[in-house]
């Protein structure tokens, strides 16, 4: 399974999952209530639109009108497929 950091411009994926384990827990669970705040959760269609140059933010299309940056080490942790 690839993450949201992995998937090129332009193409859509669905969220399967959000990693969150001991690797992460300095996020912490509030880290998966923000993203579900942002309407980042489990069966919801997902674009990246742009990636920053040098590691920078992904700029990414959640469903149909919501667009939002997110950090690329935390696209790291949402599996897409």
């Amino acid at each position: 399974m690839n993450t949201l950091a992995d998937l090129p411009c332009n193409q859509l994926a669905i969220i399967e999952k959000i990693l969150i384990d001991q690797h992460t827990e300095a996020y912490g669970e509030g880290f998966a209530h923000r993203l579900a705040a942002m309407g980042i959760v489990p069966n919801q269609k997902i674009q990246v639109l742009r990636q920053a140059l040098f590691g920078g933010p992904l700029h990414v299309r959640v469903g149909a009108t919501t667009e939002l940056a997110i950090r690329l080490q935390e696209a790291k942790m949402i599996l897409v497929s």
